[in-house]
């Protein structure tokens, strides 16, 4: 999964950092919940809005 052992230390660490700040995990992917939010934000109310017609 990783290229490197330093990249896959990198996000374990990432994760600890997360569990260590009691921060939810998301149960189907088994990450962080904010992660999820910042590889996916939300929609805009405007493009929400044309999609919704």
């Amino acid at each position: 999964m990783f290229r490197t052992k330093a990249l896959a230390h990198s996000f374990r660490a990432e994760l600890v950092q997360a569990a260590n700040a009691g921060e939810p995990f998301d149960p189907a992917t088994g990450r962080p919940v904010s992660e999820a939010r910042t590889k996916n934000p939300t929609t805009c109310t405007r493009t929400a809005a044309r999609t919704s017609r």
